[in-house]
């Protein structure tokens, strides 16, 4: 029986301004794997800068200890919240062999970072099995410019990523374990869910991202659930995995699975119905907020 083991871990920043989804995709697609550099900074700037260590775990999964290890560079001369920048996060095993490693690129600029990385690590448990969620971010960045979220788990003993990166304008839903359902002699576990809520523009999405094994791969399954009525249906032809959502005027909302994501544009008539549900609740909530008026007896 395949036994899944999978890390979650989540990367935030303070609160800053943040860069789009697409550019957060494009900018940590680029850091994975590579070394962290360091750009733009004096030679004394760089001399200053001090190497500090965090450490989370040890997690167990599938019968093995594994520890986070989160790199930073710290500056001196800021003792605020962008006082140090992540440089890379490493996951090691018992042996302290490097399994999994992600670097960020960072810069200096008069002994503070312009831009600030960081990471969080939340161990997920499923009736699947058990691992850690990524779940990087820099800043600054664009408001609801949500992941990317990277699941990591354990499969024919070797820590490895399951499929490519979340990444969506919105944010993160929640994680549901399958449900288990027993019937006499048969036992069936359905899949473990990672919600994500993306903005379309107008309203909230949920699409829950079902994990589903295939091969030696992990797959995510989208589908998504509209939190609005009446437009359900032809949101369905839009919403499907790998692709981007341009809701009507400029506003648009990104939900990709990797980097070949392809841009797709909302049927004139959805956005027509999308505007003239906006209408009608603005003009319902204009009613309702007016003060009623006594009649004259």
């Amino acid at each position: 029986m395949f036994a899944l083991t999978l890390f979650v871990v989540s990367m935030g920043c303070p609160q800053v301004k943040r860069p789009t989804a697409r550019e957060k995709e494009t900018l940590c697609a680029a850091n994975q794997g590579s070394e962290a550099l360091n750009t733009g900074a004096s030679g004394d700037s760089a001399q200053e800068l001090q190497d500090i260590e965090e450490r989370q775990g040890p997690f167990r999964l599938a019968g093995q200890d594994f520890t986070v290890v989160l790199h930073y560079k710290r500056s001196p001369r800021d003792g605020g919240l962008g006082s140090r920048a992540l440089v890379s996060l490493d996951i090691r095993d018992d042996a302290g062999a490097v399994q999994y490693q992600e670097s960020f690129l960072y810069s200096v600029e008069g002994g503070t970072f312009p831009e600030i990385c960081s990471a969080d690590v939340n161990l997920l448990r499923g009736s699947n099995g058990t691992g850690l969620l990524i779940e990087s971010g820099c800043l600054p960045s664009a408001p609801l410019a949500g992941g990317p979220w990277q699941l990591v788990g354990v499969a024919g003993g070797k820590l490895v990523p399951f499929g490519k990166p979340l990444v969506t304008e919105g944010e993160w839903g929640g994680f549901v374990p399958g449900a288990i359902n027993r019937t006499a002699n048969l036992t069936q576990v359905l899949a473990d869910v990672l919600r994500l809520r993306v903005w379309t523009g107008y309203f909230f999405v949920s699409i829950p991202a079902r994990t589903q094994r295939m091969g030696s791969k992990l797959h995510y399954s989208l589908k998504p659930r509209v939190q609005s009525q009446g437009v359900s249906q032809a949101l369905k032809l839009v919403l499907q995995a790998r692709i981007s959502l341009h809701p009507c005027r400029e506003s648009r909302s990104v939900l990709a699975q990797g980097r070949d994501a392809h841009p797709a544009k909302l049927p004139a008539d959805l956005c027509k119905t999308l505007l003239a549900r906006q209408a009608q609740t603005a003009k319902l909530h204009e009613h309702r907020s007016r003060p009623s008026v006594p009649s004259r007896g």
